[in-house]
């Protein structure tokens, strides 16, 4: 098998916890794309913040199904695809209909660049003490006041 460390730790978790019996995708009769098609929701956290360049290999594959699916799209933190530092939207990339990101928003996000790819903007309070924040100079202008999870942007 050619996953990695984390997802075969991941793939472990899921078989103890009972809550689902992960499948072998090579003795699976259903593929990718019929999964997709049947889905409510896909949910993006192929890659993450950490992107430099297009998806490759199977994240492309996978991105390209997802977009062919025609299914909503919820991007958790960044959506595969889309810089977080500068917006920029490489190719394949997903079209969220949401993003949730993890605190506050990256820099690139909330650029009218990749506002299609990003959809309404979420934010989810993490508890990252707000001292931090202020230490780095960044300020959080109360973002939470509201509660937890904060919409941004429609």
């Amino acid at each position: 098998s050619q996953m990695s460390f984390v997802t075969r730790r991941h793939l472990h978790i899921l078989a103890e916890s009972g809550i689902a019996e992960p499948r072998d995708s090579d003795t699976s009769e259903h593929t990718a794309e019929d999964h997709l098609q049947r889905a409510d929701l896909v949910v993006d956290a192929l890659v993450g913040y950490g992107l430099e360049g297009a998806p490759t290999g199977l994240a492309a594959a996978v991105t390209e199904i997802a977009a062919a699916a025609r299914r909503p799209i919820l991007a958790l933190d960044i959506p595969t695809g889309v810089n977080a530092e500068t917006g920029a939207v490489s190719s394949p990339a997903v079209m969220a209909a949401t993003t949730l990101v993890f605190d506050l928003p990256k820099t690139g996000q909330v650029l009218p660049v990749c506002e299609k790819n990003v959809g309404e903007l979420y934010a989810a309070d993490l508890g990252v003490p707000r001292a931090a924040y202020e230490r780095l100079g960044i300020s959080t202008r109360g973002v939470f006041a509201e509660g937890h999870i904060v919409r941004l942007r429609r």
